[in-house]
Parts: structure tokens; sequence; C-alpha cells
């Protein structure tokens, strides 16, 4: 006669501060049964316990296993992460806690209560078992070549090129493994102190070995597909820019740097690397973070009932106080989409991708980082922007510096294009801008372009003529600078260098205005010096990237300047705000004194603070971002 076994009912935990753990029965053979217990325990007894960390995908439970000698269905990556998990050979039982096991997913009380406990869960756990399902033969090489190489250094003399290209290719499928972009893993990560990385049935790996290893390997690997190949494209932009996955030295950031939230600071870095997570319920992407910033996140309550939009209002009001510089946040938020119905400076970040660092691209992170001089509107501000009390508003102190009067066609993407069409295509819009700006301009258009071009450049420059050149007994910028700069006993005749900008500046001009009136000119835009008479003098090459063309339009504002800026309109106002580093576009609401929040531009002349009023306390005024 044939018995069938019951289905496993959930009963209700006797106390809030109560957690269900796993009692897993070992076994060597795949295909026995899967045996496990579940017990209630309170989270703060002395019970040691392992926690799984693992992507629930969009798996259905369908594959049964026996709990409590009753039948209970689990999802393929849980199956098999228990048959992994279970094999011994000193027929150990495991103790477990695995979320969609140990928590009632049907019970949304005891849900939203488990969830608010997920890191003590996670922070007490004995150890932390991350389980990569998915796995190709190229990634099993380079897991099982990491675990094997105590030294990459010294073993990948060994390797042959055919081997390089197979662990090239399996460290971009680990480091775009779906695992990295589930929200939950950074918790689970970060608040261990004893985490393992299981890859299918090979011996798993310490995590922090593993993301060592996987940083120093991806750099021989670089290293060697360079000797094999002439680098192209596909070396210029890492795995994070191209497809929006982490690379190996993101992971690292993101996973194993716990010191990094040991304090509610957040700075712009962190903030990115928050964004873009996955979850099946978007309100996760936010109430996965508060075991991780507790004195500002955490003060969220978790509640499934609450509307998105109320609770992403109120994740922007909690990060705000914490921010090192208003910038971060506002350079974050004008790259999410929009939250219909809720304040343009509220930061979607359930529905995020890849952030552009505009900062970084339009030059004022080289200028500014490299020297460890801030833009003034960082440096020298106060904290002067507030939120509303009923979190409509967000109030900032700054000035209206320019409006966009002309607006180009938008640039094509270069990494959607081929090379050579994409050069063809920037060459024609420019002819036909240089047309619709006759006129318009204060300065030349050849002259109005390669200014923007050249923006990352010549800050740079500017900079560097500021910092390196100083009186020797001025130890203020000594003081502030990155790099140990010493006082100089003849510096630079300034008027020389002066004359040496110009030159530089008046090449560029002349390749420029060949370029685009001679087809047969094959300059190009992006990793060349588009002059070789200017390559000849050892001018170098310009830090201009393509990506910063790419999606935007150039504009001329209402004083003729050009300027570079992505979703114009006419008549938006250009801004210069405390605490930020770029200038940013504000679109004027009609019939209100107030504005949205628009994307940073690059606007030469402002970048480095050259409009911000010396006199802020007088010249600046309250702005309103709605």
């Amino acid at each position: 006669m044939v018995r069938f076994k019951r289905s496993f009912e959930y009963q209700a935990l006797h106390d809030t501060n109560s957690i269900r753990v796993i009692e897993l029965f070992p076994a060597l053979d795949n295909d026995k049964p899967i045996i496990i217990n579940l017990s209630e325990f309170l989270l703060n007894s002395p019970i040691q316990y392992e926690a799984l960390s693992y992507t629930w995908d969009d798996q259905k439970p369908t594959r049964d296993i026996t709990c409590n000698e009753a039948s209970l269905y689990v999802t393929e990556n849980v199956f098999q992460a228990l048959r992994q998990l279970r094999k011994s050979r000193k027929a150990r039982r495991r103790i477990l806690w695995i979320d969609a096991i140990c928590i009632n997913q049907n019970d949304q009380a005891e849900k939203t209560s488990q969830v608010s406990m997920m890191g003590n869960i996670y922070a007490r756990a004995h150890r932390v078992n991350i389980w990569l399902n998915h796995s190709t033969e190229a990634m099993r090489a380079v897991f099982e070549y990491i675990r094997l190489s105590t030294s990459p250094k010294l073993s990948f003399d060994k390797v042959s090129d055919e081997n390089v290209a197979i662990l090239k290719d399996g460290l971009e499928q680990l480091s775009s493994h779906p695992y990295w972009t589930r929200v939950w893993t950074v918790q689970e990560v970060a608040l261990s102190e004893n985490c393992w990385i299981y890859l299918g049935q090979l011996k798993p790996l310490n995590m922090l070995e593993f993301g060592v290893m996987l940083y120093e390997v991806e750099g021989y690997l670089n290293l060697r597909s360079e000797e094999i190949t002439q680098p192209d494209v596909e070396y210029l932009y890492p795995i994070e820019f191209k497809r929006g996955m982490p690379s190996a030295a993101t992971i690292l950031h993101r996973c194993l740097r716990p010191n990094s939230f040991a304090t509610d600071q957040i700075d712009g870095n962190t903030l990115r690397h928050l964004m873009g997570k996955k979850a099946k319920i978007p309100l996760d992407v936010i109430f996965a973070y508060r075991a991780l910033f507790p004195e500002s996140i955490g003060q969220i309550k978790v509640d499934y009932q609450r509307d998105l939009i109320d609770v992403l209002r109120e994740f922007t009001f909690r990060i705000v106080p914490c921010l090192a510089k208003l910038g971060d946040l506002l350079e974050t938020v004008s790259y999410c989409p929009d939250i219909p119905d809720a304040p343009s400076w509220v930061l979607n970040i359930t529905d995020s991708g890849h952030v552009w660092n505009a900062t970084h691209y339009f030059g004022v992170w080289y200028a500014t980082h490299n020297f460890g001089v801030p833009s003034p509107s960082t440096a020298n501000s106060p904290m002067t922007h507030r939120i509303s009390p009923d979190m409509n508003t967000l109030h900032v102190k700054g000035i209206i510096v320019d409006r966009v009067a002309v607006i180009s066609d938008e640039f094509p993407h270069y990494l959607l294009e081929n090379q050579a069409t994409w050069h063809e295509k920037v060459r024609d819009m420019l002819i036909q801008w240089r047309i619709c700006t006759h006129n318009a301009l204060i300065a030349s258009f050849e002259e109005s372009i390669i200014e923007i071009l050249f923006a990352a450049t010549n800050a740079v420059e500017e900079m560097r003529d500021k910092v390196l050149v100083y009186d020797k007994d001025d130890e203020t910028l000594l003081t502030n600078s990155v790099y140990r700069i010493h006082p100089v006993e003849n510096p630079p005749d300034r008027d020389l260098q002066v004359v040496e900008k110009d030159k530089k500046k008046k090449a560029r001009t002349f390749a420029l205005r060949e370029w685009i009136d001679d087809p047969d000119i094959n300059y190009r835009l992006d990793h060349e010096e588009i002059l070789s008479s200017v390559r000849s003098e050892c001018y170098g090459p310009p830090t201009i990237h393509s990506p910063a063309l790419g999606g935007r339009s150039l504009f001329v504002t209402s004083q003729g300047k050009m300027a570079l800026g992505k979703n114009l309109q006419l008549s938006d106002a250009i801004a210069l705000i405390s605490g930020c580093d770029v200038p940013f576009i504000l679109r004027p609401v009609p019939q209100r004194e107030s504005y949205t929040l628009g994307l940073p531009v690059l606007l030469p002349g402002v970048m480095l603070g050259q409009a911000w009023p010396e006199d802020q306390y007088e010249k600046l005024e309250e702005i309103k971002i709605v």
C-alpha cells in the first residue's frame, strides 16, 4: 500500500524574537531524498547555524523534500543548495537558516517581522554560504584556478594563450552572475565575518580569499590579453560599464568591505553602489539596506502595505543628513527614472541601473580629486539644504548662472555604433550645428566645441598650474593636496604657461576645423589626440571619453556659450548649487517659484567654481526644488 506524505504546515512562532532553523540530514548520494527538521529558537540563543545567501530568480517551488516527516516544496535553487550542503563524510547534521524555508512566505505579518530581523540573522550566523546556482565550464575553470593558485603571478606564465581566453570568458561570466545584482546579498555578505562561496559541486572558497584572488586574476588576465592582441574598445570599458554588471573589483568593494558600513556616512561611491540592485518586491530594495545603515535607512519601518512612493520619499529624507555633500544625491537622482507624482529630488533606488558619473566625465573629478582641492561650491559651503516637513520640497542655496537658448540633436551612443559610423555621424551633426549657431556664440564655433571636448584635460591642466606652482612659504595647498607636492625654488614663468596653453588651444581648434571640413581626414575624437601636430609637440592625449557625448546634446546658452547636456528644454535654467561639484539643469514650474531637477551639464567657465560668488552668504539665493 502506497503511503502519501501529508503537506507541511507552518505553526505560528511563539515569540517576536524567534526564528526557525533547519536541521539538514547528511547524505553523499544525490539520489537520496532530502530530509530536514524545522525547529524554533530564540535568535539570541547560543545555537550555531549557517545562513544561505542565494538568488530566488523567478523560480516556483517544484522540488519535493521531507520536512518534519511531511512534504514541503522548494525552488530548484534551494533544492540544489541543500543537496550540496548535506554532503558530509562525517555524517554531520548541519544547522541552517534559509529564508524560503524558515519564513512562512504565506504569512505577511510573519514575513514583515522576520525581514526586520534579517540583518541580525546574518550577523549572528556562524557562517554564511553563498550559493551560485548557475555555472559554465569557463566559470568553473576560473573558480578552480583561483582555488589552486596561491599566487596568480607565479603560475600565470604557465597558462597557454588559449586558456587565457577561456579564463577571461569565465571571469566575465562569473562577475556577471545574477547573484551580484540581488539587493539582499549586500548585507548578507557584508555583515558576516565568515563567508564561503559555492559554485555547483566544486569545493567552496572562502569569500575573502576568493575576492582578493578574483581581483588579482582580473588584472593579470587583462595584462595577458593585451600581450596577445592589441587592445581595443573592449579593454577601455570595464564589464560594469559595458553590461551594467559588477566587475571583480566592484564585487570586492560591495561585498568585502564591511567597515564601509560602520557608520551612516554616505558618499557618492557608496550611493552609486546601492543603485541598480534587484528584488522581486520593489520595497525590498529599501528594506535590504536597513541593517547596514541603522541610524538612517534603519529607521524606516518594514511594512509591505505601504505605498512605494511614500517609502522612497522617506528613504531620501533619511539619507540626506548622512550625505558627504548634496551633489552626491542630486547627481544620482538625476539619472534615475522619474517617479510619477513624486518630487523630482526623490531617489528612485528601486528602478535604476548604471549611474553615469558626471563629475568624473566632465573633468571636475580629475581636477579636484587628483590634486585634493575640492570645488568651491563643495569646500566652503555649509550644509544649507533642508527638506520641508511635508517632504515635498528640497530647499537649497545657489545661483542661476545662465539659461538654455538653442539645442542640437542628440548625439548617438558610442557603444551602440560602429566606431567609424559614430565619427561620421558626429561630423555631420557638427556641420549642421555650426550652421544653426551662426552668430549665436561669443567665441568661434570650433573654439567652443574644443572647450567641451577637452574639458577634462583643461580642468586638470588648470588645476595643476594652480597647485604645482605656489609660493614656498604657503603651506595651505600642500596640506590639502593628495600628492606630496613640495614648494619649488624656481617656479615656471606664468606668462610662458599662458602662451603654451594658448598654443594648444589654437592647434586643437585648427584640427577640429580641418576634421569637420575634410571628410578624408580620419582624426578620432575619443582615444587619440585629434591633431598629429599636437601629438608631435607632446601635448598628450585628451581625457575626454566618447560616453560623455553619447546620448547628449550640445546647446547654446542665452549668454552665447556652448555647453553639453541631456533632456533639455528651451528656457531651462543652469544653476550652481551649494554642495554640488557640477552645474544642474533646473526646469521652471509654471506659475510657481520653484523648479524640477534636471541633469548635470558641462558648461565651460563655471565647472571649477569660477562663477561661484566669494561672498556666498549674501549673493546665494534660496532655490526650491519640487
